[in-house]
């Protein structure tokens, strides 16, 4: 910390130096670490948790006590008012290098809902907390939204999830997996989104449609999704194929360029028994939009022309911004929209419904809608 100021106490240069950082950076919900306020203000950690505590007697900051931070209170008034216009997120952490923008969208669609109900939002991350700490961090909040995403161990996931409702928090789930019957849930119709996809496909003259997924093992809405293909097939009176699998064709960890190579020769492998000697399918449909760059390179292989000579339909419409765009001279050309924004609005919206006792006693269900999405014609040019 510089040299006192005026006569000012090293804790008022503190508290100043907080309120100063709270003012300049609106945007923000929580506090940096004790650590990094330590560094920016150049006091020492006894003289900021000072400052930090008449922060929080004057209402102005809530500590959510073990590793939840300090919560920012813009509204002023006391802390209570502050955790009682807080809601909880449940959220696994994004690698930087991830290309996946779903789970992306959907926060920013929570973040947003929740905002325009004049409520905080408080992100807790179950991948560096155990059950313990997060039921102590949210048990003052006014309901918890989770979603999950493959990696997070099920049976500890499920196992917290049902200690919150046994404590009384409201609790809205994204049910990705079709499993979370026992809370208000919401989630994508994958099965419709592929029956369009499938049917679009067949309107573009696709008789042979091979699905080609790259989860292990396959989640539920991955089998949502190959029903959704087999009954269109069955109703467009065209056969429908068993699906393909693969291994490393979606890889979203590691970087575009190094894992390029492995995954084309993967699906190369792979479409030997498709189109080595005879052309047996007109179509691919694979599990999300960055497996089409590798599949279209490894259709090259055979002589054959990606989205001419076999149709390439993704899923989730992200194509655009996959690191794989400048790898490859194709895309998908048609993929299915989730709309994930609208998802996380949707389990914002879900959650205050269940808090102004708007709802029936039992759990609630809201689905949402896909719709197929045509990309542009690729520029020859």
């Amino acid at each position: 910390m510089a040299a006192q100021e005026d006569g000012k106490s090293l804790v008022d240069i503190a508290t100043e130096f907080v309120t100063n950082w709270i003012n300049n950076n609106a945007d923000e919900e929580k506090l940096p670490t004790e650590l990094t306020l330590t560094k920016l203000s150049g006091c020492t950690r006894g003289t900021l948790r000072v400052a930090l505590k008449q922060l929080e007697a004057q209402g102005r900051i809530v500590c959510l006590g073990g590793k939840g931070g300090r919560v920012i209170n813009r509204a002023g008034g006391s802390q209570q008012n502050l955790i009682n216009k807080t809601v909880a997120v449940l959220s696994p952490m994004i690698p930087e290098q991830s290309t996946d923008l779903s789970p992306i969208r959907m926060k920013q669609g929570i973040i947003d809902a929740l905002h325009a109900y004049g409520l905080h939002v408080f992100f807790i991350c179950p991948d560096i907390s155990n059950s313990k700490e997060m039921l102590e961090q949210i048990k003052n909040t006014i309901g918890m939204i989770a979603f999950k995403y493959d990696g997070l161990k099920k049976e500890n996931y499920n196992n917290f999830l049902k200690e919150v409702k046994e404590f009384g928090l409201p609790v809205v789930c994204y049910d990705a997996n079709y499993d979370m019957q026992a809370f208000d849930r919401v989630y994508n119709d994958h099965k419709q989104g592929t029956y369009d996809l499938t049917v679009e496909m067949f309107n573009r003259g696709c008789k042979n449609i091979l699905p080609i997924w790259s989860c292990h093992p396959i989640p539920k809405w991955l089998e949502k999704r190959t029903e959704g293909y087999i009954e269109a097939c069955k109703d467009c009176g065209i056969r429908p194929m068993k699906p393909a699998h693969t291994y490393t064709t979606f890889t979203e960890h590691i970087k575009a360029e190094k894992s390029m190579p492995i995954r084309v020769r993967e699906c190369s492998g792979l479409f030997v028994e498709y189109l080595l000697n005879e052309k047996l399918i007109d179509g691919v449909m694979l599990t999300t939009d960055p497996a089409s760059f590798p599949v279209s390179e490894a259709i090259r292989r055979f002589n054959y022309d990606p989205n001419k000579d076999i149709l390439i339909a993704g899923f989730d419409n992200y194509w655009m911004e996959c690191g794989e765009m400048e790898l490859s001279l194709d895309y998908p050309a048609l993929t299915v929209d989730k709309d994930s924004y609208k998802t996380g609005k949707a389990l914002a919206d879900l959650l205050m419904k269940r808090l102004h006792n708007k709802l029936p006693k039992e759990p609630q269900t809201v689905v949402i809608p896909t719709r197929v999405v045509k990309t542009p014609p690729k520029n020859i040019n």
